[in-house]
């Protein structure tokens, strides 16, 4: 298959607990539109890497061996890979994969400290989960990487937790334009994914809403330095 042949990649990452496989979700009930899931090949790929940093990482494997993954997603003709670590790799994505289009979920940084707070992570891979200093440190260090990279120019879409719940419809024409993609359907009726293997499980499923904004306010005494009231 020629590279103008594969389908367009869509990567929507961002912190945890931060909407990505809501999103997700969504935009691959869209026609011609197919989500990958949370796709660890590009992680494993640049941890191989960027270990010898002496050697250019070979962007070329990587994008055949990706390849390789979008095409047992069938004949879509965009994917989406939902892998919210891929920030790490901000300013390698569109080098491996020009043309790709690259969403940024946002959330108050509150919500996404409870949730991740609450959600018992694995503690060899999410220990930063289990204390609020780390979490805090997290979240700023998070920052300052996105917003690095944003100053270096890296085209990326951001697209606002709060927003996609209160107004799904405007905010997913917006996403799916920028995407190529579309017309998204209705929220309220699209289809379920056969499964969903993240923390985000039980919400995913459930119909678009905004009960899950302003939760911090629960855990607030066990979190008091990032869930500060406005």
């Amino acid at each position: 298959m020629t590279a103008a042949a594969l389908p367009r990649p869509i990567f929507i990452l961002g912190m945890i607990r931060t909407g990505t496989t809501l999103l997700d979700r969504l935009l691959s009930a869209t026609p011609g539109t197919a989500s990958m899931g949370e796709v660890a090949l590009t992680d494993r790929f640049f941890r191989r890497a960027l270990a010898s940093p002496d050697v250019p990482p070979d962007l070329a494997t990587l994008a055949r061996d990706y390849a390789a993954l979008q095409a047992l997603a069938g004949p879509a003709q965009t994917t989406i890979d939902k892998m919210p670590a891929n920030y790490i790799y901000l300013g390698w994505l569109p080098r491996a994969f020009p043309g790709c289009r690259i969403i940024l979920m946002e959330r108050d940084r509150r919500d996404v400290a409870a949730s991740a707070f609450e959600s018992f992570f694995d503690m060899a891979a999410m220990n930063f989960t289990f204390r609020e200093d780390w979490l805090a440190q997290k979240l700023d260090l998070y920052d300052q990487h996105i917003a690095a990279w944003e100053a270096r120019g890296i085209d990326m879409l951001r697209v606002s937790y709060e927003r996609l719940v209160t107004d799904p419809q405007a905010t997913l024409a917006e996403v799916a334009a920028w995407c190529g993609i579309g017309p998204v359907p209705d929220p309220d009726t699209a289809a379920q994914p056969a499964s969903i293997r993240t923390a985000s499980f039980a919400q995913a499923r459930q119909p678009v809403g905004t009960g899950s904004i302003g939760r911090w306010r629960r855990l607030a005494p066990l979190l008091p330095k990032i869930c500060i009231p406005d």
